[in-house]
């Protein structure tokens, strides 16, 4: 901040495949920054990075957020022919944790912040995307914005350097901040939690939902997919139906 009655200028980078377009209404960590930036625009000026998608424009701003897409044309091509180099990926270090993985769309970020001069940036969940942003920014705060257990899953030798300049590391859950701290006590200080939010004017209970009194329904919010653990919620109904048929 250049005085005391300056905002400060705060950042969210998002992952590389998201866009961001006002008002946002898919992606989850998309929306998960639309809604926090909604609850906080009194306290610092906001800039969101996300990917350049269709006819949008590269710059705009849009609800008094700034918003810098960012084409990523040439990260795909990269990313292609990247993937065919054996030594590039591994078991142990899969692609997607490469410094390589979407290198030019971070490069660009990370020259835009500092032509911004932002206070704090908040990188979401993508660690090798930290250090680009700290040769670029040195003074900036920068904040590490975990909603997944990729910092336990990889290798400690490849997180460790990343999170050494890394001012914050921030959970979705105790779950996922714990086991951070565990894996890395040296860090345990640099680490918080921030739940995702509900907004219980959207979700209130009872509504639409016509039910017998001896109806029990469930509900599984998220994606079909093997780490949001869909096939155990499928396996464990199994139990359920010979203890409730």
């Amino acid at each position: 901040m250049d005085g005391p009655d300056q905002k400060l200028k705060v950042a969210f980078v998002c992952q590389p495949w998201d866009s961001f377009v006002p008002p946002v209404e898919s992606g989850s960590l998309a929306i998960w920054i639309y809604q926090v930036i909604q609850r906080m625009k009194e306290f610092g000026e906001f800039t969101i990075y996300s990917k350049k998608k269709n006819k949008l424009p590269r710059r705009e701003i849009s609800e008094g957020m700034f918003c810098c897409r960012v084409p990523v044309g040439l990260d795909l091509w990269m990313n292609k022919i990247i993937r065919r180099i054996p030594s590039t990926v591994n078991e142990g270090k899969p692609f997607f944790s490469s410094v390589l993985y979407h290198l030019p769309y971070i490069l660009k970020v990370a020259r835009d912040l500092r032509r911004q001069n932002i206070d704090i940036v908040h990188v979401m969940n993508f660690s090798q995307f930290v250090p680009i942003i700290r040769k670029f920014n040195p003074q900036t705060k920068i904040v590490l914005n975990m909603h997944c257990d990729w910092l336990t899953q990889l290798p400690r030798k490849l997180i460790e350097p990343r999170l050494r300049q890394t001012d914050m590391i921030i959970g979705c859950s105790n779950y996922v901040t714990d086991r951070i701290r565990q894996k890395y006590p040296d860090y345990a200080d640099r680490c918080s939690t921030v739940y995702n939010g509900v907004d219980i004017d959207q979700f209130k209970s009872g509504l639409g939902c016509a039910r017998r009194d001896d109806e029990i329904r469930l509900i599984y919010v998220g994606r079909i997919s093997p780490e949001k653990g869909i096939h155990v919620l499928l396996d464990a109904f199994e139990r359920v139906v010979q203890r409730y048929p």
